[in-house]
Protein backbone atom coordinates (compact mmCIF):
# COMPACT_ATOMS: atom_id res chain seq x y z
CA UNK A 1 0.00 0.00 0.00
CA UNK A 2 1.12 3.66 -0.59
CA UNK A 3 2.43 5.23 2.34
CA UNK A 4 3.43 8.90 1.94
CA UNK A 5 1.13 11.49 2.62
CA UNK A 6 1.49 12.02 -1.22
CA UNK A 7 0.55 8.43 -2.46
CA UNK A 8 -2.08 8.08 0.18
CA UNK A 9 -4.07 11.29 -1.62
CA UNK A 10 -3.19 10.05 -5.10
CA UNK A 11 -4.81 6.79 -4.60
CA UNK A 12 -7.56 8.03 -2.88
CA UNK A 13 -8.41 10.56 -5.79
CA UNK A 14 -7.74 7.74 -7.98
CA UNK A 15 -10.48 6.05 -6.05
CA UNK A 16 -13.13 8.47 -5.96
CA UNK A 17 -13.01 8.82 -9.66
CA UNK A 18 -13.53 5.11 -9.87
CA UNK A 19 -16.24 5.24 -7.25
CA UNK A 20 -17.89 8.75 -9.53
CA UNK A 21 -17.91 6.85 -12.62
CA UNK A 22 -21.50 5.38 -14.23
CA UNK A 23 -20.75 1.53 -14.38
CA UNK A 24 -23.66 -0.72 -15.03
CA UNK A 25 -21.76 -3.86 -15.15
CA UNK A 26 -19.73 -3.01 -11.59
CA UNK A 27 -20.83 -5.58 -9.18
CA UNK A 28 -22.00 -5.43 -5.49
CA UNK A 29 -18.56 -7.69 -4.40
CA UNK A 30 -16.84 -5.42 -6.96
CA UNK A 31 -17.71 -2.03 -5.25
CA UNK A 32 -17.10 -3.47 -1.72
CA UNK A 33 -13.96 -4.51 -2.99
CA UNK A 34 -12.98 -1.26 -4.03
CA UNK A 35 -14.54 0.33 -0.17
CA UNK A 36 -12.63 -1.64 1.41
CA UNK A 37 -9.09 -0.71 -0.36
CA UNK A 38 -10.55 3.08 0.13
CA UNK A 39 -11.23 2.36 3.47
CA UNK A 40 -7.38 0.96 4.05
CA UNK A 41 -5.79 4.06 2.39
CA UNK A 42 -8.05 6.35 4.23
CA UNK A 43 -6.74 4.59 7.71
CA UNK A 44 -3.38 5.12 6.92
CA UNK A 45 -4.43 8.68 6.09
CA UNK A 46 -5.88 8.66 9.94
CA UNK A 47 -2.59 7.46 11.10
CA UNK A 48 -0.29 10.40 9.24
CA UNK A 49 0.88 13.18 11.87
CA UNK A 50 -1.06 16.62 11.89
CA UNK A 51 1.29 18.40 9.40
CA UNK A 52 1.79 15.23 7.32
CA UNK A 53 -2.05 14.58 7.02
CA UNK A 54 -2.70 18.65 6.36
CA UNK A 55 -0.16 18.15 3.16
CA UNK A 56 -1.95 15.28 2.37
CA UNK A 57 -5.69 16.40 2.43
CA UNK A 58 -4.87 19.54 0.78
CA UNK A 59 -2.99 17.99 -2.03
CA UNK A 60 -6.40 15.64 -2.16
CA UNK A 61 -8.44 19.02 -2.40
CA UNK A 62 -6.21 20.44 -4.85
CA UNK A 63 -6.06 17.50 -7.49
CA UNK A 64 -10.08 17.94 -7.40
CA UNK A 65 -10.63 15.40 -4.79
CA UNK A 66 -13.58 17.61 -3.20
CA UNK A 67 -16.34 17.82 -5.75
CA UNK A 68 -15.37 14.07 -5.75
CA UNK A 69 -15.89 13.82 -2.35
CA UNK A 70 -19.23 16.11 -2.20
CA UNK A 71 -20.61 13.80 -5.22
CA UNK A 72 -20.53 10.78 -2.54
CA UNK A 73 -22.56 12.10 -0.46
CA UNK A 74 -26.03 11.72 -2.25
CA UNK A 75 -27.61 8.89 0.88
CA UNK A 76 -28.28 6.45 -2.50
CA UNK A 77 -24.78 6.59 -3.29
CA UNK A 78 -23.00 2.86 -2.95
CA UNK A 79 -19.94 5.01 -1.90
CA UNK A 80 -21.97 6.94 0.53
CA UNK A 81 -20.09 5.94 3.49
CA UNK A 82 -16.50 6.86 1.90
CA UNK A 83 -17.76 9.96 1.35
CA UNK A 84 -19.26 10.73 5.04
CA UNK A 85 -15.57 8.95 6.47
CA UNK A 86 -12.86 11.37 4.14
CA UNK A 87 -15.40 14.73 5.30
CA UNK A 88 -15.25 13.79 9.22
CA UNK A 89 -11.21 13.44 7.91
CA UNK A 90 -11.34 17.23 6.30
CA UNK A 91 -12.79 18.88 9.29
CA UNK A 92 -11.31 16.23 12.01
CA UNK A 93 -9.60 19.59 13.28
CA UNK A 94 -10.64 23.53 13.51
CA UNK A 95 -7.95 24.98 12.01
CA UNK A 96 -7.29 27.73 8.81
CA UNK A 97 -7.20 24.72 6.57
CA UNK A 98 -10.38 23.52 7.35
CA UNK A 99 -11.62 26.88 7.02
CA UNK A 100 -10.07 27.40 3.16
CA UNK A 101 -11.79 23.65 2.70
CA UNK A 102 -15.11 25.03 3.83
CA UNK A 103 -14.85 28.01 1.83
CA UNK A 104 -15.20 25.46 -1.50
CA UNK A 105 -17.59 22.98 0.45
CA UNK A 106 -19.77 25.79 0.80
CA UNK A 107 -19.02 26.92 -2.96
CA UNK A 108 -20.37 23.53 -4.36
CA UNK A 109 -24.28 23.88 -5.25
CA UNK A 110 -24.39 20.26 -4.57
CA UNK A 111 -23.63 20.32 -0.70
CA UNK A 112 -26.29 21.81 1.10
CA UNK A 113 -28.85 20.10 -1.20
CA UNK A 114 -27.08 16.57 -0.23
CA UNK A 115 -26.90 17.30 3.58
CA UNK A 116 -31.46 18.45 3.00
CA UNK A 117 -31.84 15.26 1.73
CA UNK A 118 -29.98 13.09 4.25
CA UNK A 119 -31.43 15.05 6.94
CA UNK A 120 -34.86 13.83 5.99
CA UNK A 121 -34.53 10.22 5.88
CA UNK A 122 -35.59 10.07 9.69
CA UNK A 123 -36.25 6.09 8.88
CA UNK A 124 -32.81 5.10 8.52
CA UNK A 125 -31.90 6.09 12.57
CA UNK A 126 -28.18 6.71 11.66
CA UNK A 127 -28.13 8.51 8.36
CA UNK A 128 -29.71 11.65 9.70
CA UNK A 129 -26.70 11.62 12.66
CA UNK A 130 -24.12 11.21 10.01
CA UNK A 131 -25.47 13.59 7.61
CA UNK A 132 -25.47 16.29 10.33
CA UNK A 133 -22.21 15.58 11.75
CA UNK A 134 -20.92 16.49 8.01
CA UNK A 135 -22.58 19.45 7.98
CA UNK A 136 -21.95 20.67 11.85
CA UNK A 137 -18.13 19.68 10.92
CA UNK A 138 -18.18 21.67 8.04
CA UNK A 139 -20.44 24.88 10.01
CA UNK A 140 -17.94 24.87 12.94
CA UNK A 141 -14.98 26.36 10.37
CA UNK A 142 -17.68 28.68 8.92
CA UNK A 143 -18.04 32.71 8.97
CA UNK A 144 -21.47 34.57 10.59
CA UNK A 145 -22.09 34.87 6.53
CA UNK A 146 -21.96 31.77 5.71
CA UNK A 147 -23.67 30.30 9.13
CA UNK A 148 -26.82 32.74 7.75
CA UNK A 149 -26.33 31.97 4.32
CA UNK A 150 -26.59 28.04 5.37
CA UNK A 151 -30.22 28.70 7.39
CA UNK A 152 -31.77 30.23 4.46
CA UNK A 153 -31.30 27.17 2.55
CA UNK A 154 -34.34 25.39 2.32
CA UNK A 155 -35.48 23.54 5.35
CA UNK A 156 -31.90 22.89 6.72
CA UNK A 157 -33.23 24.77 9.79
CA UNK A 158 -36.41 22.97 9.62
CA UNK A 159 -34.99 19.65 9.34
CA UNK A 160 -32.34 20.65 12.04
CA UNK A 161 -35.47 21.23 14.73
CA UNK A 162 -37.25 17.95 13.57
CA UNK A 163 -34.38 15.75 14.35
CA UNK A 164 -34.17 17.67 17.59
CA UNK A 165 -37.69 16.76 18.70
CA UNK A 166 -38.04 13.19 17.06
CA UNK A 167 -34.34 11.87 17.31
CA UNK A 168 -34.33 9.22 15.47
CA UNK A 169 -31.28 7.82 16.52
CA UNK A 170 -32.65 6.87 19.70
CA UNK A 171 -34.23 8.45 22.68
CA UNK A 172 -30.76 7.54 24.72
CA UNK A 173 -28.13 8.23 22.06
CA UNK A 174 -27.27 11.62 22.93
CA UNK A 175 -25.01 12.10 19.80
CA UNK A 176 -27.62 13.61 17.28
CA UNK A 177 -29.34 15.86 19.89
CA UNK A 178 -25.97 17.14 20.93
CA UNK A 179 -24.55 17.99 17.03
CA UNK A 180 -28.22 19.22 16.30
CA UNK A 181 -28.40 21.50 19.32
CA UNK A 182 -24.74 23.14 18.77
CA UNK A 183 -25.57 23.79 15.16
CA UNK A 184 -28.47 25.72 16.78
CA UNK A 185 -26.16 27.60 18.93
CA UNK A 186 -24.08 28.73 16.02
CA UNK A 187 -27.16 30.12 14.10
CA UNK A 188 -28.35 32.14 17.71
CA UNK A 189 -24.82 33.44 17.29
CA UNK A 190 -24.26 34.44 13.86
CA UNK A 191 -28.10 36.35 14.73
CA UNK A 192 -30.02 33.89 12.02
CA UNK A 193 -32.93 35.08 14.67
CA UNK A 194 -35.47 35.15 12.39
CA UNK A 195 -35.63 31.56 10.70
CA UNK A 196 -34.91 30.13 14.59
CA UNK A 197 -37.82 31.70 15.50
CA UNK A 198 -40.23 31.03 12.95
CA UNK A 199 -39.43 27.52 13.78
CA UNK A 200 -39.78 27.32 17.57
CA UNK A 201 -36.35 26.58 18.16
CA UNK A 202 -36.73 27.73 21.89
CA UNK A 203 -39.62 26.09 22.23
CA UNK A 204 -37.68 22.61 21.27
CA UNK A 205 -35.24 23.06 23.38
CA UNK A 206 -37.30 24.13 26.69
CA UNK A 207 -38.97 20.50 25.85
CA UNK A 208 -35.43 19.16 26.94
CA UNK A 209 -35.60 20.56 30.03
CA UNK A 210 -38.85 19.16 31.32
CA UNK A 211 -38.26 16.74 33.86
CA UNK A 212 -39.57 13.79 31.88
CA UNK A 213 -37.22 14.57 29.31
CA UNK A 214 -33.95 15.95 31.45
CA UNK A 215 -32.46 13.05 32.43
CA UNK A 216 -30.53 12.78 29.23
CA UNK A 217 -29.52 16.42 29.83
CA UNK A 218 -28.42 15.95 33.02
CA UNK A 219 -25.88 13.31 32.60
CA UNK A 220 -23.98 14.61 29.36
CA UNK A 221 -22.43 17.66 30.19
CA UNK A 222 -21.53 19.45 27.30
CA UNK A 223 -24.94 18.71 25.58
CA UNK A 224 -26.56 20.56 29.31
CA UNK A 225 -24.03 23.35 27.80
CA UNK A 226 -25.35 23.44 24.88
CA UNK A 227 -29.06 23.88 25.12
CA UNK A 228 -28.44 26.25 28.39
CA UNK A 229 -26.01 28.24 25.96
CA UNK A 230 -28.43 28.37 23.11
CA UNK A 231 -31.67 29.21 25.40
CA UNK A 232 -29.35 31.68 27.01
CA UNK A 233 -28.35 33.73 24.27
CA UNK A 234 -32.56 33.52 23.11
CA UNK A 235 -33.57 34.74 26.63
CA UNK A 236 -31.40 38.04 26.38
CA UNK A 237 -32.46 38.71 22.78
CA UNK A 238 -36.06 38.44 23.84
CA UNK A 239 -35.96 39.95 27.72
CA UNK A 240 -38.13 43.54 25.81
CA UNK A 241 -40.16 41.58 23.95
CA UNK A 242 -44.19 42.47 24.90
CA UNK A 243 -45.50 39.83 23.39
CA UNK A 244 -47.94 37.67 25.16
CA UNK A 245 -46.92 34.36 24.13
CA UNK A 246 -42.88 34.64 24.51
CA UNK A 247 -43.11 36.21 28.34
CA UNK A 248 -45.03 32.97 28.53
CA UNK A 249 -42.44 30.98 27.11
CA UNK A 250 -39.60 32.58 29.19
CA UNK A 251 -41.60 32.31 32.48
CA UNK A 252 -41.83 28.67 31.19
CA UNK A 253 -38.08 28.96 30.64
CA UNK A 254 -37.44 30.36 34.20
CA UNK A 255 -39.50 27.69 36.24
CA UNK A 256 -37.30 24.83 34.05
CA UNK A 257 -34.10 26.63 35.06
CA UNK A 258 -35.71 26.86 38.97
CA UNK A 259 -36.23 23.24 39.03
CA UNK A 260 -32.58 22.23 37.37
CA UNK A 261 -31.40 24.26 40.30
CA UNK A 262 -32.86 22.32 42.68
CA UNK A 263 -32.11 19.20 40.77
CA UNK A 264 -28.42 19.78 40.21
CA UNK A 265 -27.13 22.41 42.44
CA UNK A 266 -24.07 22.21 41.79
CA UNK A 267 -24.17 23.55 38.23
CA UNK A 268 -25.04 26.90 39.89
CA UNK A 269 -22.57 27.55 42.13
CA UNK A 270 -19.15 28.75 41.18
CA UNK A 271 -16.58 26.68 42.91
CA UNK A 272 -13.64 28.61 44.60
CA UNK A 273 -11.18 26.20 42.70
CA UNK A 274 -10.58 24.11 39.37
CA UNK A 275 -7.64 22.13 39.13
CA UNK A 276 -5.98 24.27 41.80
CA UNK A 277 -6.63 27.68 39.47
CA UNK A 278 -9.36 30.12 40.08
CA UNK A 279 -12.27 29.37 37.73
CA UNK A 280 -12.98 31.60 34.18
CA UNK A 281 -15.45 33.93 35.09
CA UNK A 282 -18.58 34.61 32.53
CA UNK A 283 -16.64 36.90 30.80
CA UNK A 284 -13.50 34.70 30.30
CA UNK A 285 -15.65 30.93 29.35
CA UNK A 286 -19.27 29.99 28.74
CA UNK A 287 -18.72 26.86 30.90
CA UNK A 288 -22.08 25.45 32.01
CA UNK A 289 -21.53 26.82 35.85
CA UNK A 290 -21.35 30.16 34.23
CA UNK A 291 -24.35 29.60 31.48
CA UNK A 292 -26.22 28.44 34.64
CA UNK A 293 -25.67 31.35 36.96
CA UNK A 294 -26.42 34.11 34.38
CA UNK A 295 -29.60 32.21 33.55
CA UNK A 296 -30.43 32.02 37.66
CA UNK A 297 -29.75 35.63 37.72
CA UNK A 298 -31.98 36.61 34.33
CA UNK A 299 -34.62 34.83 35.73
CA UNK A 300 -34.70 37.42 39.04
CA UNK A 301 -33.87 40.23 36.63
CA UNK A 302 -30.45 40.92 37.56
CA UNK A 303 -27.73 41.25 34.52
CA UNK A 304 -24.72 41.15 36.46
CA UNK A 305 -23.17 38.17 34.78
CA UNK A 306 -25.59 38.18 31.65
CA UNK A 307 -24.27 40.62 29.55
CA UNK A 308 -20.37 39.70 30.02
CA UNK A 309 -21.39 36.14 29.26
CA UNK A 310 -23.18 37.17 26.45
CA UNK A 311 -20.53 38.69 24.78
CA UNK A 312 -18.56 35.45 25.56
CA UNK A 313 -20.63 33.24 23.57
CA UNK A 314 -21.36 35.21 21.10
CA UNK A 315 -17.64 34.85 20.37
CA UNK A 316 -17.76 31.90 19.40
CA UNK A 317 -18.42 32.14 15.96
CA UNK A 318 -13.94 32.91 14.90
CA UNK A 319 -13.31 35.66 11.58
CA UNK A 320 -12.24 33.48 9.97
CA UNK A 321 -11.60 36.08 7.09
CA UNK A 322 -9.76 37.83 9.77
CA UNK A 323 -7.38 35.14 10.85
CA UNK A 324 -6.95 34.22 7.53
CA UNK A 325 -5.47 37.41 6.62
CA UNK A 326 -3.02 37.85 9.79
CA UNK A 327 -2.32 34.14 9.01
CA UNK A 328 -1.08 35.43 5.68
CA UNK A 329 1.33 37.80 7.27
CA UNK A 330 3.09 36.05 9.81
CA UNK A 331 6.11 33.96 8.73
CA UNK A 332 5.11 30.16 8.77
CA UNK A 333 7.06 27.37 10.16
CA UNK A 334 9.55 25.49 8.22
CA UNK A 335 7.68 22.83 8.16
CA UNK A 336 4.14 24.78 7.00
CA UNK A 337 6.20 26.53 4.31
CA UNK A 338 7.31 23.17 3.09
CA UNK A 339 3.73 22.24 2.89
CA UNK A 340 2.60 24.77 0.78
CA UNK A 341 5.22 26.66 -1.45
CA UNK A 342 5.58 24.40 -4.92
CA UNK A 343 1.73 24.88 -6.60
CA UNK A 344 2.94 24.37 -10.09
CA UNK A 345 4.88 20.72 -9.15
CA UNK A 346 1.75 20.15 -7.56
CA UNK A 347 -0.83 20.79 -10.28
CA UNK A 348 1.90 19.32 -12.76
CA UNK A 349 1.26 16.16 -10.91
CA UNK A 350 -2.59 16.40 -10.85
CA UNK A 351 -2.07 17.03 -14.97
CA UNK A 352 -0.29 13.51 -15.01
CA UNK A 353 -3.01 11.78 -12.97
CA UNK A 354 -5.41 12.35 -15.18
CA UNK A 355 -3.38 11.59 -18.37
CA UNK A 356 -1.78 8.28 -17.15
CA UNK A 357 -0.38 6.52 -13.97
CA UNK A 358 0.31 7.73 -10.99
CA UNK A 359 3.84 9.42 -10.63
CA UNK A 360 4.73 9.93 -7.21
CA UNK A 361 6.60 13.33 -6.33
CA UNK A 362 9.54 13.34 -3.79
CA UNK A 363 7.85 15.73 -1.65
CA UNK A 364 4.89 16.35 0.23
CA UNK A 365 4.76 20.27 -0.82
CA UNK A 366 1.37 21.94 -1.83
CA UNK A 367 0.52 25.35 -1.90
CA UNK A 368 -1.72 28.15 -0.35
CA UNK A 369 -4.35 29.50 -1.44
CA UNK A 370 -4.51 32.97 0.08
CA UNK A 371 -7.56 34.92 0.71
CA UNK A 372 -7.16 38.39 -1.49
CA UNK A 373 -10.45 39.98 0.16
CA UNK A 374 -9.51 43.63 0.04
CA UNK A 375 -10.56 45.91 3.02
CA UNK A 376 -11.08 49.32 1.08
CA UNK A 377 -12.22 52.13 2.46
CA UNK A 378 -13.57 55.61 1.69
CA UNK A 379 -11.16 58.35 0.91
CA UNK A 380 -11.79 61.13 3.63
CA UNK A 381 -10.45 64.94 4.21
CA UNK A 382 -9.66 66.65 7.86
CA UNK A 383 -11.29 69.56 9.58
CA UNK A 384 -11.55 72.76 7.06
CA UNK A 385 -9.37 71.38 4.54
CA UNK A 386 -12.63 68.24 4.58
CA UNK A 387 -14.70 70.93 3.05
CA UNK A 388 -12.37 72.16 0.50
CA UNK A 389 -12.39 68.33 -0.88
CA UNK A 390 -8.62 68.02 -0.36
CA UNK A 391 -8.26 64.12 -0.17
CA UNK A 392 -6.57 62.22 2.54
CA UNK A 393 -5.71 58.10 2.98
CA UNK A 394 -8.20 56.19 4.22
CA UNK A 395 -8.24 56.17 8.30
CA UNK A 396 -9.57 54.08 10.52
CA UNK A 397 -10.35 53.44 14.09
CA UNK A 398 -11.10 50.00 16.18
CA UNK A 399 -13.93 52.03 18.40
CA UNK A 400 -16.34 52.66 15.67
CA UNK A 401 -17.20 48.68 15.29
CA UNK A 402 -20.59 49.18 14.70
CA UNK A 403 -20.54 51.65 11.98
CA UNK A 404 -17.82 48.64 10.23
CA UNK A 405 -20.97 46.07 10.35
CA UNK A 406 -22.75 49.07 8.64
CA UNK A 407 -20.51 48.99 5.85
CA UNK A 408 -20.35 45.37 4.91
CA UNK A 409 -24.07 45.27 5.26
CA UNK A 410 -25.25 47.95 3.74
CA UNK A 411 -22.18 50.00 1.95
CA UNK A 412 -22.51 52.93 4.26
CA UNK A 413 -19.68 56.01 4.91
CA UNK A 414 -16.82 55.03 5.46
CA UNK A 415 -15.03 56.30 8.72
CA UNK A 416 -14.48 59.58 9.49
CA UNK A 417 -11.05 61.54 9.20
CA UNK A 418 -10.63 62.37 13.30
CA UNK A 419 -11.39 58.71 13.90
CA UNK A 420 -7.50 57.13 12.58
CA UNK A 421 -5.38 59.56 14.60
CA UNK A 422 -3.58 57.62 18.24
CA UNK A 423 -6.20 59.43 20.91
CA UNK A 424 -4.19 62.27 22.58
CA UNK A 425 -5.34 65.07 25.69
CA UNK A 426 -5.52 68.23 25.01
CA UNK A 427 -3.73 68.69 28.31
CA UNK A 428 -3.81 73.00 27.85
CA UNK A 429 -7.43 72.96 28.41
CA UNK A 430 -7.67 70.17 31.17
CA UNK A 431 -8.51 72.87 34.30
CA UNK A 432 -10.89 70.32 35.91
CA UNK A 433 -8.92 66.66 35.34
CA UNK A 434 -5.82 65.70 34.47
CA UNK A 435 -4.69 63.85 31.48
CA UNK A 436 -4.21 60.75 32.82
CA UNK A 437 -7.82 60.69 34.02
CA UNK A 438 -9.21 61.95 31.07
CA UNK A 439 -7.68 59.42 29.56
CA UNK A 440 -9.35 56.87 32.17
CA UNK A 441 -12.57 58.21 31.46
CA UNK A 442 -12.22 57.79 27.63
CA UNK A 443 -11.26 54.11 28.24
CA UNK A 444 -14.38 53.21 30.58
CA UNK A 445 -16.56 54.58 27.96
CA UNK A 446 -14.59 52.73 25.23
CA UNK A 447 -15.22 49.83 27.02
CA UNK A 448 -19.29 50.28 27.28
CA UNK A 449 -19.07 51.00 23.33
CA UNK A 450 -17.27 47.87 22.76
CA UNK A 451 -20.17 46.09 24.72
CA UNK A 452 -22.70 48.30 22.73
CA UNK A 453 -21.68 47.39 19.60
CA UNK A 454 -21.38 43.54 20.29
CA UNK A 455 -25.24 43.82 20.91
CA UNK A 456 -25.39 45.97 17.81
CA UNK A 457 -23.90 43.11 15.58
CA UNK A 458 -26.12 40.87 17.44
CA UNK A 459 -29.54 42.97 16.21
CA UNK A 460 -29.81 43.97 19.83
CA UNK A 461 -30.79 47.39 19.25
CA UNK A 462 -32.61 48.59 22.31
CA UNK A 463 -29.82 46.91 24.36
CA UNK A 464 -26.66 48.59 22.02
CA UNK A 465 -28.95 51.81 22.15
CA UNK A 466 -29.03 52.00 26.37
CA UNK A 467 -24.79 51.04 26.43
CA UNK A 468 -23.93 53.17 24.23
CA UNK A 469 -26.08 56.26 26.15
CA UNK A 470 -24.45 55.13 29.48
CA UNK A 471 -20.96 55.37 27.80
CA UNK A 472 -22.34 59.53 26.90
CA UNK A 473 -22.86 59.28 30.70
CA UNK A 474 -19.03 58.48 31.64
CA UNK A 475 -17.81 60.99 29.05
CA UNK A 476 -19.88 63.83 31.21
CA UNK A 477 -17.09 63.09 33.43
CA UNK A 478 -15.33 65.57 31.77
CA UNK A 479 -16.56 69.01 32.04
CA UNK A 480 -13.71 70.79 30.45
CA UNK A 481 -13.30 71.28 26.73
CA UNK A 482 -11.57 68.69 25.39
CA UNK A 483 -11.46 67.49 21.21
CA UNK A 484 -10.59 63.82 22.09
CA UNK A 485 -13.61 63.58 24.52
CA UNK A 486 -16.08 65.44 21.94
CA UNK A 487 -14.64 62.94 19.42
CA UNK A 488 -15.77 60.16 21.12
CA UNK A 489 -19.09 61.56 21.83
CA UNK A 490 -19.60 62.19 18.55
CA UNK A 491 -19.43 58.37 17.45
CA UNK A 492 -21.35 57.68 20.40
CA UNK A 493 -24.11 60.02 19.63
CA UNK A 494 -23.79 58.55 15.86
CA UNK A 495 -24.24 54.85 17.23
CA UNK A 496 -27.24 55.82 18.95
CA UNK A 497 -28.44 57.14 16.12
CA UNK A 498 -27.70 54.16 14.07
CA UNK A 499 -29.70 51.98 16.43
CA UNK A 500 -32.48 54.43 16.52
CA UNK A 501 -32.41 54.16 12.77
CA UNK A 502 -32.46 50.55 12.93
CA UNK A 503 -35.69 50.61 15.60
CA UNK A 504 -37.58 52.74 12.92
CA UNK A 505 -37.20 55.87 15.58
CA UNK A 506 -36.71 58.70 12.86
CA UNK A 507 -37.42 61.65 14.83
CA UNK A 508 -34.97 60.32 17.70
CA UNK A 509 -32.64 59.34 15.32
CA UNK A 510 -32.31 62.99 13.91
CA UNK A 511 -32.15 64.21 17.32
CA UNK A 512 -29.05 62.21 18.20
CA UNK A 513 -27.46 63.13 14.68
CA UNK A 514 -27.66 66.89 15.85
CA UNK A 515 -26.13 66.49 18.90
CA UNK A 516 -23.41 63.98 17.28
CA UNK A 517 -22.38 66.97 15.00
CA UNK A 518 -22.49 69.48 17.41
CA UNK A 519 -19.88 67.38 19.54
CA UNK A 520 -17.92 66.79 15.60
CA UNK A 521 -19.27 68.76 12.66
CA UNK A 522 -17.07 66.55 10.78
CA UNK A 523 -18.35 63.50 11.95
CA UNK A 524 -20.47 62.69 7.95
CA UNK A 525 -21.91 59.76 9.01
CA UNK A 526 -24.27 61.77 11.19
CA UNK A 527 -25.39 63.60 8.01
CA UNK A 528 -26.09 59.90 6.25
CA UNK A 529 -27.69 58.67 8.95
CA UNK A 530 -29.99 62.05 9.17
CA UNK A 531 -30.56 61.25 5.35
CA UNK A 532 -32.17 57.99 5.94
CA UNK A 533 -34.29 59.01 8.49
CA UNK A 534 -35.62 62.13 6.58
CA UNK A 535 -36.12 59.14 3.58
CA UNK A 536 -37.82 57.24 5.80
CA UNK A 537 -40.30 60.27 6.51
CA UNK A 538 -40.86 61.49 2.92
CA UNK A 539 -39.11 64.77 3.53
CA UNK A 540 -37.09 64.02 0.20
CA UNK A 541 -35.49 67.26 0.22
CA UNK A 542 -33.71 67.10 3.61
CA UNK A 543 -32.99 64.36 2.87
CA UNK A 544 -31.14 65.46 -0.40
CA UNK A 545 -29.39 68.64 1.62
CA UNK A 546 -28.05 66.14 4.35
CA UNK A 547 -26.38 63.66 2.04
CA UNK A 548 -25.00 66.54 -0.78
CA UNK A 549 -23.06 67.20 2.89
CA UNK A 550 -21.68 63.93 3.01
CA UNK A 551 -20.46 64.14 -0.77
CA UNK A 552 -19.11 67.46 0.14
CA UNK A 553 -16.89 66.13 2.66
CA UNK A 554 -16.59 62.48 0.18
CA UNK A 555 -17.21 63.11 -3.46
CA UNK A 556 -16.54 59.25 -3.94
CA UNK A 557 -18.73 57.96 -1.75
CA UNK A 558 -20.69 54.80 -3.19
CA UNK A 559 -23.66 54.46 -0.85
CA UNK A 560 -23.97 58.29 -0.49
CA UNK A 561 -24.04 58.59 -4.19
CA UNK A 562 -26.63 55.65 -4.59
CA UNK A 563 -29.01 57.22 -1.75
CA UNK A 564 -28.90 61.01 -4.13
CA UNK A 565 -29.81 59.02 -6.90
CA UNK A 566 -32.63 56.95 -5.04
CA UNK A 567 -33.79 60.67 -3.53
CA UNK A 568 -33.84 62.37 -7.09
CA UNK A 569 -35.82 59.59 -8.87
CA UNK A 570 -38.30 59.44 -6.18
CA UNK A 571 -38.48 63.44 -6.08
CA UNK A 572 -39.60 62.67 -9.88
CA UNK A 573 -41.33 59.98 -9.27
CA UNK A 574 -43.77 62.28 -6.95
CA UNK A 575 -43.23 65.07 -9.70
CA UNK A 576 -45.09 62.90 -12.30
CA UNK A 577 -47.51 61.91 -10.14
CA UNK A 578 -49.13 65.19 -8.80
CA UNK A 579 -48.68 66.21 -13.29
CA UNK A 580 -51.21 63.38 -13.43
CA UNK A 581 -53.54 64.21 -10.56
CA UNK A 582 -53.73 68.16 -11.73
CA UNK A 583 -54.22 66.58 -15.11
Amino acid sequence: MSTTPTEIANQIFSILKIANEKDDARTEEAMNGMLEFAFGHIHMLKGLGEKQRIASIWHLVELGGLPLIIDLLQPTHPAFSMGMTLMGMIFKDENLLSHKIGKRVFANKKFLPACESGMKMTNDGMMPLLVSQVLHNTMKTASSQQLKEISDFGTIVKQTVELLKSNPAGKDDWRLLFVTVDMLLLWETANAHKILDDNKHFSILMDLLKPSKRAIVEQHEPLLNRVLGTLFLWAMRSRHTKDEKLVAERKRLFSYVAKLKESVPEAFTLPDEVDGKKPPGPHQAATTVNICIGMDELSQGVEESAFPLHLTLKSRVKNWDAIEKDAEKKVRSPEFEKMYKDQKKMKEQAEQLKKGPVVDISSDESSDESSDEGSGGNKEKEGKEKMQKKKTKPLKQKGDDEDDDEVEKDDTVGESANEGHPMKVDETKDETLDAKAVMGVIQEATILKTQGTTYFRGEMYEDALEIYEDAVAVLAKVTQKNADVDGERAKLYGNCGECSLRLNRFEETVKFCDKSLACDATFFKSHFRKAKAYQAQGKTEDAVTEVKKVLNTDDTNKAAMKLLRDLRKKSVDDGEAKMKESN
